[in-house]
């Protein structure tokens, strides 16, 4: 009977034994599952945080209003900013002292000979022999008056080829015009 009383003890032993290796694992497993949880609870809570302020942006950006309502309020800034330059650059040329009216006075070089319409050029009665020379500027005057300046494009001997710069053009040039030296 001992000996059966031995093999039954050993039996219940090496069961016990079994029990208490499945339960190192099942508690093995049950930490993982406990680590797994707080990595998620961690995760949740960030995405609370987050949430919170997304909801705060959010609100902030609804206070602005729609989309059209930012638009228009855009449109009406930008319309200042553009009024408020363009008043600037008016009361800047304001300050600025005028330029006296050109001088319609000095060296005549020679006149207006003809006009290309076609071309939209002028003939001038001088040329390379008389020192005139490409890209030169010259002021056309008219009974005394200044009424715009030309532009030398190609030069010959005795004629030269100007284009009106219109910038400073305020009337049509005309043959007979005096081409005089610009200062």
């Amino acid at each position: 009977k001992a000996t059966n009383d031995l093999g039954a003890a050993q039996a219940t032993l090496a069961s016990v034994q079994g029990g208490q290796g499945q339960m190192a694992a099942d508690l093995q497993k049950a930490q993982q599952d406990n680590a797994q949880l707080q990595s998620d609870v961690a995760a949740a809570q960030a995405l609370a945080n987050q949430t919170q302020t997304l909801k705060r942006d959010l609100a902030a950006y609804e206070a602005l209003g729609t989309a059209q309502e930012i638009r228009t309020r855009l449109n009406k800034l930008t319309k200042i900013e553009t009024d408020k330059a363009d008043k600037k650059k008016k009361a800047e040329e304001t300050k600025k002292p005028k330029a006296p009216p050109p001088s319609s006075n000095g060296p005549k070089i020679g006149s207006i000979a003809s006009y290309d319409p076609k071309f939209n050029f002028y003939v001038i009665n001088r040329g390379a022999d008389h020192g005139i020379k490409n890209n030169d500027v010259y002021r056309v005057v008219r009974n005394g008056q200044l009424v715009g300046k030309i532009k030398i494009k190609q030069t010959q001997p005795t004629v030269a080829i100007a284009d009106a710069i219109k910038e400073f053009t305020r009337a049509q040039l005309q043959a007979g015009d005096n081409v005089l030296k610009d200062n």
